[in-house]
């Protein structure tokens, strides 16, 4: 996944090192101390949907993925125009077998962000896996023809 790094602010110089030492800890691969820090950092600044979605990173490494869904939802709710918060939700809720809710959640990006190749990959496996043979064809296309 892609990093993004949150526009440290002075009233939320804490949660910025509390995402740093998070970022560290998951560099290394100690994803529990990296959970600590990044809901550390998520309590400091809940709006921040970057400090969120690097929760849920964790949380997936951990195997805990109905909370790293619910973080993912929340980054994701945050900002509707991000695109990495919407795949790792639809990841998520795909990891658990949710196909349905993942479609829904793919199709609740902003109608003004650009659709690419893994979008429609992704929306077509989920609508395949939630029993919508017809809607995963045309979406299927949509993906061949972005290619």
């Amino acid at each position: 996944m892609q990093r993004h790094a949150p526009s440290p602010r002075p009233a939320n110089q804490r949660a910025h090192q509390q995402w740093q030492l998070g970022q560290a800890h998951a560099s290394r691969g100690r994803w529990q101390d990296a959970e600590k820090a990044f809901s550390s950092a998520t309590r400091l600044a809940p709006r921040d949907g970057v400090y969120a979605l690097n929760l849920a990173r964790a949380l997936l490494r951990l195997g805990k993925t109905a909370h790293a869904a619910r973080e993912a939802r929340r980054a994701f709710d945050i900002d509707r125009r991000n695109t990495v918060a919407c795949a790792f939700l639809a990841h998520c809720l795909e990891a658990q077998t949710q196909h349905a809710e993942a479609v829904q959640c793919l199709r609740e990006l902003d109608p003004e962000v650009p659709r690419e190749h893994d979008y429609h990959e992704t929306l077509a496996r989920a609508l395949h896996k939630s029993g919508r043979p017809q809607e995963a064809i045309a979406a299927y296309f949509d993906t061949l023809a972005i290619r």
